[in-house]
């Protein structure tokens, strides 16, 4: 086996291993930790529970009972930005992990807050804490952040204005 081959198998495997941590924490998250999924690894920041990555599998027995916690640990993203993918220049992180979360607000220059839901309340606290330009359209804003917690908030039915000032990061 080639090692370009050895390679490309080990990001295959660990991919899958963090496909299905996200899923797992997204899952645990939704149902609030509920005592019934069992022991977890560690805490997070001593309140949220890290659960092993494959216990998703194991935990498919609460499909029925839970049926949107885990439509959410399976579609936590909207299609419509996963489908930006497709653009070399775009990288999306669905189902974040705060820990991972604070990894890519570190090595981003610019953080878009483009949900109209399903905050992440976690990438708030990492852009204000690693001073991260934030920038939002008027329907997108965190209704929790004041306007001054942004550098720049733009008319959603002008989205030209975002990207002329997303290409001002660039620069």
């Amino acid at each position: 086996m080639t090692v370009k081959r050895k390679i490309s198998l080990f990001v295959f495997l660990l991919a899958i291993i963090l496909t299905l941590a996200v899923g797992t924490q997204t899952f645990a998250k939704n149902v609030k930790y509920h005592k019934n999924l069992g022991k977890y690894l560690f805490l997070y920041k001593n309140k949220s529970p890290i659960y092993f990555p494959f216990k998703i599998l194991v935990w498919q027995k609460f499909a029925k009972k839970v049926p949107k916690a885990m439509d959410d640990a399976y579609t936590n993203m909207a299609n419509e930005l996963l489908a930006l993918t497709r653009f070399p220049n775009v990288t999306v992180y669905p189902n974040s992990l705060p820990m991972l979360l604070e990894q890519i607000v570190i090595t981003s220059d610019l953080y878009l807050d483009l949900n109209h839901d399903r905050k992440l309340e976690d990438a708030y606290e990492f852009v204000a804490k690693h001073k991260k330009p934030m920038i939002a359209f008027d329907n997108t804003c965190y209704e929790n952040l004041s306007e001054i917690s942004y550098e720049g908030i733009y008319p959603s039915s002008i989205p030209e204005k975002m990207v002329d000032a997303i290409r001002s990061y660039m620069r």
